[in-house]
């Protein structure tokens, strides 16, 4: 029996929707796009997609079935560029079937990154959403020669969110990201992410995740002292 049996996904539009856990996705067969919190997308066989961890994406599959296989994540490298390549997806699969731990492992070590930046406005508004500086929307679209209204139905269109949620998401998954990596109070994370005061960024982070930033840097305290990340990210 297959430890990780691939996935075949058939020529539709998979709406948008988020998985708590970091994973990496290979494309052993077919093609699709994804557009998600890393940007959008264009993979083929031997592409690999990093999902961090309460990231969110859409796939569009058209014209033939792609085939997949998802493995999960340590945490630490689901902060590596969103997307790269291996060589061999077929030796990843052999080692799926025998022994999970080592097609991680394996893909890990085999990943190089890609840069494919869009540079339609969606795409470059997208970029620019996710930075912890995240600009107003009026004024970019201002700023791109374009309207409010054309730039965010142009968005919707593609990411299947308006970019003022996209904006609020980024804003909530960076603060996270600080505040289970680093060391600064969350006083100061909440300052560094752009959030009006700390009580704003707790019922932000609580509503994104489910859990408050004092469970979170406390689960990160934890894990910080295990020698090896396991990728878990359950707070009990």
């Amino acid at each position: 029996m297959l430890l990780y049996q691939p996935s075949r996904l058939q020529s539709s539009v998979i709406a948008r929707h988020r998985h708590a856990r970091p994973y990496a996705t290979v494309v052993l067969s077919g093609r699709y796009e994804e557009a998600g919190d890393a940007g959008r997308f264009k993979v083929e066989p031997g592409d690999v997609l990093l999902h961090r961890p309460f990231s969110a994406h859409l796939d569009r599959i058209s014209g033939e079935v792609a085939t997949v296989l998802d493995l999960p994540l340590p945490l630490y490298a689901s902060f590596w560029p969103a997307k790269g390549r291996i060589a061999d997806p077929d030796e990843l699969v052999r080692l799926s079937q025998t022994d999970r731990r080592s097609a991680v492992e394996y893909t890990l070590k085999e990943f190089r990154a890609v840069c494919d930046d869009g540079e339609d406005i969606p795409d470059l508004l997208a970029k620019a959403l996710a930075g912890v500086e995240a600009p107003a929307i009026g004024g970019w679209a201002e700023a791109a020669g374009r309207t409010r209204e054309h730039v965010s139905r142009a968005f919707s269109a593609v990411y299947g969110v308006s970019p003022a949620r996209y904006r609020s998401e980024a804003r909530a998954r960076n603060a996270w990201q600080m505040i289970v990596a680093g060391n600064a109070s969350l006083a100061a994370v909440a300052a560094d992410a752009g959030f009006a005061d700390q009580a704003h960024m707790a019922r932000a982070i609580r509503s994104f995740t489910g859990t408050t930033p004092t469970a979170w840097r406390k689960w990160a305290q934890r894990s910080s002292s295990r020698q090896e990340p396991t990728g878990e990210i359950a707070v009990s």
